[in-house]
Protein backbone atom coordinates (compact mmCIF):
# COMPACT_ATOMS: atom_id res chain seq x y z
CA UNK A 1 0.00 0.00 0.00
CA UNK A 2 1.40 3.47 -0.84
CA UNK A 3 2.17 6.24 1.69
CA UNK A 4 0.31 9.56 0.48
CA UNK A 5 1.36 11.71 3.26
CA UNK A 6 4.27 11.54 5.77
CA UNK A 7 4.11 13.77 9.01
CA UNK A 8 7.21 14.27 11.10
CA UNK A 9 7.68 16.11 14.20
CA UNK A 10 11.01 16.22 16.59
CA UNK A 11 12.95 14.06 15.09
CA UNK A 12 16.92 14.48 14.77
CA UNK A 13 17.08 17.88 13.54
CA UNK A 14 13.76 18.39 12.13
CA UNK A 15 10.61 20.10 14.20
CA UNK A 16 7.82 19.67 11.97
CA UNK A 17 7.96 18.74 8.16
CA UNK A 18 5.03 17.09 6.54
CA UNK A 19 5.48 15.13 2.74
CA UNK A 20 1.86 15.58 0.80
CA UNK A 21 0.60 13.81 -2.05
CA UNK A 22 3.57 11.66 -2.68
CA UNK A 23 3.96 10.11 -5.83
CA UNK A 24 5.44 6.62 -6.54
CA UNK A 25 9.20 7.62 -6.86
CA UNK A 26 9.97 11.07 -4.67
CA UNK A 27 12.88 13.08 -4.16
CA UNK A 28 13.93 15.57 -1.84
CA UNK A 29 15.86 18.47 -2.85
CA UNK A 30 18.09 20.74 -0.90
CA UNK A 31 21.51 21.64 0.45
CA UNK A 32 23.95 19.78 2.54
CA UNK A 33 22.20 19.29 5.85
CA UNK A 34 19.13 20.67 5.10
CA UNK A 35 17.59 17.74 6.42
CA UNK A 36 17.08 15.34 3.44
CA UNK A 37 18.50 12.68 5.33
CA UNK A 38 17.10 13.36 8.63
CA UNK A 39 13.36 12.35 6.58
CA UNK A 40 14.70 9.37 4.66
CA UNK A 41 15.74 8.21 8.53
CA UNK A 42 12.42 9.01 9.78
CA UNK A 43 10.78 6.51 7.28
CA UNK A 44 13.05 3.81 7.87
CA UNK A 45 12.34 4.16 11.57
CA UNK A 46 8.83 4.17 11.02
CA UNK A 47 8.84 1.15 8.47
CA UNK A 48 10.89 -0.57 11.13
CA UNK A 49 8.11 0.31 13.88
CA UNK A 50 5.75 -0.86 11.82
CA UNK A 51 7.28 -4.06 10.28
CA UNK A 52 8.99 -5.61 13.46
CA UNK A 53 7.98 -3.23 16.22
CA UNK A 54 11.86 -2.82 16.90
CA UNK A 55 13.98 0.30 16.27
CA UNK A 56 17.46 -1.26 16.97
CA UNK A 57 18.00 -2.55 13.38
CA UNK A 58 18.25 1.34 12.66
CA UNK A 59 21.33 1.76 10.53
CA UNK A 60 23.06 5.34 11.25
CA UNK A 61 22.78 5.16 15.02
CA UNK A 62 23.53 3.08 17.89
CA UNK A 63 21.54 5.05 20.99
CA UNK A 64 17.92 5.19 19.58
CA UNK A 65 17.24 7.98 22.17
CA UNK A 66 19.74 10.15 20.43
CA UNK A 67 17.15 10.23 17.32
CA UNK A 68 14.57 12.10 19.32
CA UNK A 69 14.50 15.95 20.01
CA UNK A 70 11.71 15.70 22.48
CA UNK A 71 10.48 12.03 23.30
CA UNK A 72 7.10 13.18 24.88
CA UNK A 73 6.26 15.29 21.52
CA UNK A 74 7.85 12.84 19.00
CA UNK A 75 5.61 11.28 16.09
CA UNK A 76 5.69 9.90 12.66
CA UNK A 77 2.55 9.87 10.62
CA UNK A 78 1.78 8.13 8.00
CA UNK A 79 -1.71 8.42 5.55
CA UNK A 80 -1.92 5.73 3.00
CA UNK A 81 -4.02 5.81 -0.38
CA UNK A 82 -6.99 4.15 0.98
CA UNK A 83 -7.14 7.61 3.44
CA UNK A 84 -6.21 5.24 6.47
CA UNK A 85 -3.64 6.98 9.17
CA UNK A 86 -1.33 5.36 11.63
CA UNK A 87 1.13 7.27 14.17
CA UNK A 88 4.52 6.18 15.37
CA UNK A 89 5.43 7.63 18.60
CA UNK A 90 7.77 6.91 21.51
CA UNK A 91 7.15 5.01 25.06
CA UNK A 92 9.20 6.72 27.90
CA UNK A 93 11.42 4.32 27.39
CA UNK A 94 11.58 4.79 23.76
CA UNK A 95 10.17 1.89 22.42
CA UNK A 96 7.59 2.58 19.74
CA UNK A 97 3.73 3.01 20.41
CA UNK A 98 0.87 3.26 17.99
CA UNK A 99 -1.71 5.14 17.72
CA UNK A 100 -4.16 3.08 16.52
CA UNK A 101 -2.64 -0.39 16.34
CA UNK A 102 -1.64 -1.02 12.78
CA UNK A 103 -3.49 -3.07 9.99
CA UNK A 104 -1.56 -5.62 8.32
CA UNK A 105 -1.68 -3.40 5.18
CA UNK A 106 -0.05 -0.70 6.90
CA UNK A 107 2.65 -3.09 8.28
CA UNK A 108 5.29 -1.54 5.44
CA UNK A 109 8.73 -2.83 5.02
CA UNK A 110 11.81 -0.30 4.77
CA UNK A 111 15.11 -0.23 2.71
CA UNK A 112 17.37 2.34 4.11
CA UNK A 113 20.57 2.57 1.65
CA UNK A 114 23.44 4.31 2.76
CA UNK A 115 25.92 5.78 0.10
CA UNK A 116 29.72 4.08 -0.61
CA UNK A 117 32.16 6.05 1.92
CA UNK A 118 35.30 6.91 0.33
CA UNK A 119 37.23 3.46 -0.55
CA UNK A 120 34.23 1.74 -0.38
CA UNK A 121 34.06 0.38 -3.76
CA UNK A 122 38.06 -0.62 -3.68
CA UNK A 123 36.10 -2.82 -1.07
CA UNK A 124 33.61 -4.17 -3.13
CA UNK A 125 32.72 -7.75 -4.03
CA UNK A 126 30.33 -9.02 -6.47
CA UNK A 127 27.11 -10.09 -5.21
CA UNK A 128 24.35 -12.63 -6.69
CA UNK A 129 20.91 -11.49 -6.94
CA UNK A 130 20.21 -13.97 -4.34
CA UNK A 131 22.72 -12.83 -1.98
CA UNK A 132 21.36 -8.89 -2.91
CA UNK A 133 17.80 -9.62 -1.98
CA UNK A 134 18.84 -11.98 1.13
CA UNK A 135 20.71 -9.54 2.31
CA UNK A 136 17.72 -6.71 1.75
CA UNK A 137 15.94 -9.32 4.01
CA UNK A 138 17.99 -9.36 6.96
CA UNK A 139 18.46 -5.80 6.46
CA UNK A 140 22.40 -5.92 5.96
CA UNK A 141 23.14 -3.16 3.55
CA UNK A 142 27.20 -2.74 4.58
CA UNK A 143 28.43 -3.65 0.94
CA UNK A 144 25.12 -3.65 -0.87
CA UNK A 145 24.08 -0.03 -2.63
CA UNK A 146 20.85 1.02 -5.03
CA UNK A 147 22.41 -0.38 -8.19
CA UNK A 148 23.18 -3.89 -6.41
CA UNK A 149 19.50 -3.68 -5.71
CA UNK A 150 18.28 -2.62 -9.11
CA UNK A 151 20.64 -5.35 -11.10
CA UNK A 152 18.86 -7.64 -8.40
CA UNK A 153 14.89 -6.51 -9.46
CA UNK A 154 15.82 -6.57 -12.97
CA UNK A 155 17.29 -10.59 -12.67
CA UNK A 156 14.30 -11.65 -10.97
CA UNK A 157 12.01 -9.17 -12.91
CA UNK A 158 12.95 -11.07 -16.18
CA UNK A 159 12.44 -14.30 -14.71
CA UNK A 160 9.18 -13.53 -13.05
CA UNK A 161 10.32 -14.70 -9.95
CA UNK A 162 9.92 -13.52 -5.87
CA UNK A 163 7.05 -11.69 -6.55
CA UNK A 164 8.50 -9.24 -9.54
CA UNK A 165 7.20 -9.58 -13.43
CA UNK A 166 9.07 -8.16 -16.41
CA UNK A 167 7.24 -5.09 -16.08
CA UNK A 168 8.31 -4.55 -12.67
CA UNK A 169 11.18 -4.07 -13.95
CA UNK A 170 9.99 -1.87 -16.88
CA UNK A 171 7.49 0.47 -14.53
CA UNK A 172 10.39 1.12 -12.05
CA UNK A 173 12.52 2.62 -15.15
CA UNK A 174 9.75 4.67 -16.46
CA UNK A 175 8.98 6.30 -13.23
CA UNK A 176 12.82 7.06 -12.74
CA UNK A 177 12.95 8.14 -16.30
CA UNK A 178 9.51 10.40 -15.96
CA UNK A 179 11.01 11.62 -12.53
CA UNK A 180 14.98 12.61 -13.26
CA UNK A 181 14.22 15.41 -16.14
CA UNK A 182 12.93 17.45 -13.47
CA UNK A 183 16.03 17.75 -11.43
CA UNK A 184 18.38 17.83 -13.88
CA UNK A 185 19.23 21.38 -13.99
CA UNK A 186 19.02 21.28 -10.17
CA UNK A 187 22.88 22.65 -9.56
CA UNK A 188 25.13 21.92 -6.88
CA UNK A 189 22.24 20.35 -4.26
CA UNK A 190 21.65 16.68 -3.55
CA UNK A 191 18.23 14.46 -4.02
CA UNK A 192 17.57 11.86 -1.68
CA UNK A 193 15.08 9.28 -3.19
CA UNK A 194 12.22 7.44 -1.56
CA UNK A 195 9.53 4.67 -3.16
CA UNK A 196 6.02 4.56 -1.52
CA UNK A 197 5.18 0.76 -2.23
CA UNK A 198 5.16 -2.06 0.21
CA UNK A 199 8.47 -1.66 0.49
CA UNK A 200 9.91 2.23 0.63
CA UNK A 201 13.42 1.80 -1.09
CA UNK A 202 15.43 4.67 0.56
CA UNK A 203 18.89 5.87 -0.55
CA UNK A 204 20.59 9.68 0.42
Amino acid sequence: MKIRTFDIQNFKGLSSVKLENCGSINAIVGKNNSGKSSVLHALDMAGLALSVNNWTQFQPKLEVKDLFADVGQFSLSLTFENDSTVSVSATPDYGPQFKPAPTPEQRIKTVLVLPDVAGGMLRRRHHTPRNIIDQIENRNYSEINALDMLYAIKFYSSRAERGLTPQSYTDLLEEIKRYFPDIEDVQREVAALFWTGNRVCLSG
